[in-house]
């Protein structure tokens, strides 16, 4: 879903945990054009920037079961 900030988001965390930081960077960025007052991606992109990923703790108070819940497997989408 293009216009949805939460898609963008979840996508911002998958690229970060595959340790690709512009690409997720861009994804928060993207999110917070359609919702400028969306808080997680306004955390997200604050850490982003003071690079601060190990507070990312703070956002996932599941650790690892995120992986899950931001894209089911086998689906992809690609909006770059």
């Amino acid at each position: 879903e293009p216009n949805n900030e939460k898609a963008w988001y979840n996508k911002a965390l998958v690229y970060l945990m595959l340790g690709r930081r512009n690409e997720a960077y861009k994804c928060v960025l993207k999110a917070l054009s359609i919702n400028p007052n969306y808080e997680h991606a306004n955390k997200l992109k604050e850490l982003i920037e003071n690079n601060a990923l190990q507070d990312m703790v703070q956002l996932f108070p599941l650790g690892s079961q995120i992986t899950s819940k931001c894209i089911p497997l086998g689906k992809t989408w690609d909006q770059s």
